[in-house]
C-alpha cells in the first residue's frame, strides 16, 4: 500500500512537470515590451521542465519505482 502511494506520487510529479512544459511551450507573452526575450525565456523554461520530467522518468523507471503501465487496466 505504501509503495503504491509512492509510485502514484512519482507519476504525479512527472505529469505535473510535463504539463508545465507543455504550458510554457505553447504560451505567448501578453506584453509588447521585450516580447522576444519573454518568448524565448518561456520556451527555455519549457525545455527545462521537459528535460526534468524525462530525467526523473528515466531514473525511476530504471530502478523499477514506477507502476507498470498496462492497457488492460484502463
Amino acid at each position: 500500500m505504501k509503495q503504491e502511494i509512492k509510485q502514484q506520487i512519482r507519476i504525479t510529479i512527472i505529469g505535473i512537470l510535463g504539463w508545465c512544459a507543455i504550458l510554457c511551450a505553447v504560451s505567448e507573452p501578453a506584453s509588447q515590451d521585450d516580447w522576444f526575450m519573454v518568448f524565448l525565456a518561456s520556451k527555455a523554461i519549457a525545455v527545462l521542465f521537459g528535460y526534468a520530467a524525462y530525467i526523473l522518468w528515466r531514473y525511476w523507471d530504471a530502478k523499477g519505482l514506477l507502476p507498470e503501465m498496462d492497457d488492460d487496466e484502463v
